[in-house]
């Protein structure tokens, strides 16, 4: 009943599922310390393997993570991000294609890669590769800038609800791109407040699933 924590969370999920996952956990184990720390999604696989996160709530890179087990919680959509005022804004739907002249607001690779190439591959799809005219390091960043006028951006749905002035968001037509949002911890780990943390956000994620 008492213990210790810690888990990494990349930026989407913060405005997701576990705001609420944190609630619940605190109120049902008061005594365990629990540390959050946000952190892209391709930082967190080391941190884990080396000892200086329990666990992270991730989009998992493409490749296998050696020793390290990763459970599928929910499969968040990609929606678009656009400044408020934008002539495609008061469409209650977007397809992708209408993207392709536009402006992006992106992310290196390096930052996370499952997210990058599902993006990079859905406009390849598309007909088009995005115009990046600025890059950012942080998903809740890139909605920021979105908001000045930069460009679009696509984002993983949780994010929207930032609701932040000056951006709105509109799904896209289908087809829509899917993100495996996922929890990831060491596989020998024994940790009886992970177990705790890991069994409250599987309860939690059944809200937000799709």
């Amino acid at each position: 009943q008492t213990g210790r924590v810690c888990i990494g969370f990349s930026s989407s999920a913060g405005f997701g599922m576990l705001p609420d996952t944190v609630r619940r956990f605190r109120q049902e184990w008061p005594d365990v310390d629990l540390v959050l720390t946000e952190l892209n999604s391709d930082e967190q696989p080391a941190l884990i393997r080396g000892g200086i996160l329990d666990a992270g709530l991730l989009y998992p890179p493409l490749h296998a993570e050696q020793g390290l087990v990763q459970e599928l919680l929910v499969m968040d959509p990609l929606v678009v991000a656009l400044p408020e005022g934008h002539a495609l804004a008061d469409r209650p739907e977007i397809a992708l294609e209408r993207l392709a002249t536009e402006p992006w607001i992106f992310f290196p690779r390096a930052v996370a890669s499952h997210l990058h190439d599902k993006i990079t591959n859905a406009c390849r799809e598309a007909g088009f590769a995005p115009r990046v005219v600025q890059r950012a390091l942080k998903l809740s960043t890139i909605a920021s800038l979105v908001a000045t006028g930069l460009g679009v951006a696509l984002v993983p749905a949780p994010l929207t609800s930032l609701r932040l002035k000056g951006t709105v968001a509109r799904p896209l037509i289908a087809p829509i791109p899917l993100l495996p949002l996922s929890l990831m911890w060491r596989q020998e780990d024994v940790n009886p407040a992970l177990k705790a943390f890991a069994e409250v956000i599987r309860a939690e994620a059944k809200h937000f699933r799709v």
